[in-house]
């Protein structure tokens, strides 16, 4: 227990309720939505982790290519292969 408060203790925690990350969230699901051809619209979920990493300029490390659309106009993001753990495309 005492680990996981280690590692809970080094998170950072944002409050979504930013206005930039609300305005951030509805330019990314215009984006997703209407300008892509053919739309690629994200889930719910994935569209607060892309508008949050987008307002606070953190880099999104992910193994789902679901936002490899947004990339790298709306965020950057570093993919990892599942399987290997190996960077497919990004920085590290």
């Amino acid at each position: 227990m005492a680990r996981l408060n280690e590692i809970l203790d080094d998170l950072v925690i944002i409050n979504i309720n930013k206005p930039n990350i609300v305005e951030n969230y509805a330019r990314i699901n215009y984006f997703s939505e209407k300008v892509m051809k053919p739309a690629r619209p994200l889930g719910q979920n994935d569209m607060w982790i892309a508008a949050t990493a987008k307002t606070v300029g953190a880099w999104l490390m992910t193994t789902d290519n679901d936002f490899d659309h947004l990339h790298p106009k709306y965020l950057q993001r570093i993919l990892i292969d599942a399987k290997t753990g190996e960077t497919i495309d990004g920085i590290i």
